[in-house]
């Protein structure tokens, strides 16, 4: 018997399904890429570089959509990009840089790692 005792599944499906009759954070393009990369994660395709194949946790789908869905509101606002796939590569150093010098984000590294999983 499996235990949820945060009830990190029931909080995602939720998500899950009031973000696919609206996200507002999030342009549609966003939406749309943000959606095929969690199916992916869901079924374990496209998994972190060295990792062990198969479905992520839901704990772990939970991480990395706040993630994703925060860089993407990052990135809109410093550089006014819709589509997170048109971000350059020293825009996006510069943001993690940026990231690693205030003093809001203490674990950067864990956002690199979720946006390298997502960009290959």
């Amino acid at each position: 018997m499996k235990i949820d005792p945060y009830n990190t599944e029931k909080r995602y499906l939720t998500w899950k399904e009031k973000a696919i009759s609206g996200l507002n954070e999030i342009s549609p393009t966003n939406k749309e890429i943000l959606f095929k990369y969690l199916n992916d994660m869901e079924i374990g395709i496209n998994v972190y570089r060295g990792a062990k194949k198969g479905p992520r946790s839901f704990i772990h789908l939970n991480s990395s959509k706040d993630r994703l869905i925060s860089m993407m509101k990052k990135i809109k606002d410093l550089y006014k990009l819709d589509d997170i796939t048109k971000i350059n590569e020293q825009q996006i150093h510069l943001l993690f840089a940026n990231m690693r010098n205030g003093k809001k984000y203490m674990y950067v590294r864990d956002f690199v790692k979720v946006f390298k999983a997502f960009w290959h």
